[in-house]
């Protein structure tokens, strides 16, 4: 699953230049193995990728936050325009919306193969 989170950031023009990027991944993929998708991300995400990384539930947030922002002040990809539409007509996602929209992508994906 790892793999197919890598690919739909890469191809929305995230990079794993930050940290952001695999906090991302790490998000992602405990979002998309939850049964119960009512996670609070403060709450049950957070806590679980800095305890992995050994660094703080404030720096998971805050790297998430800035590598969309990152990503929102871009130029967009396809991709990102078909995902996400278009940002100059919509507000930047939250981190949980843009963590639960990757996820639901990554779950269409798996789907149509």
């Amino acid at each position: 699953m790892e793999r197919q989170i890598r690919r739909i950031l890469t191809d929305l023009g995230i990079y794993s230049k930050t940290k952001g990027f695999f906090f991302l991944i790490e998000a992602i993929d405990i979002y998309a193995k939850s049964d119960e998708k009512l996670l609070k991300i403060t709450e049950d995400i957070y806590p679980i990728i800095a305890v992995k990384y050994k660094t703080t539930q404030a720096n998971v947030e805050r790297s998430i936050r800035y590598t969309i922002d990152t990503l929102y002040s871009e130029t967009p990809t396809e991709y990102y325009l078909s995902v996400f539409g278009d940002p100059k007509k919509r507000r930047k996602p939250t981190n949980m919306e843009f963590i639960a929209t990757i996820a639901y992508e990554l779950d269409s994906l798996m789907y149509t193969k």
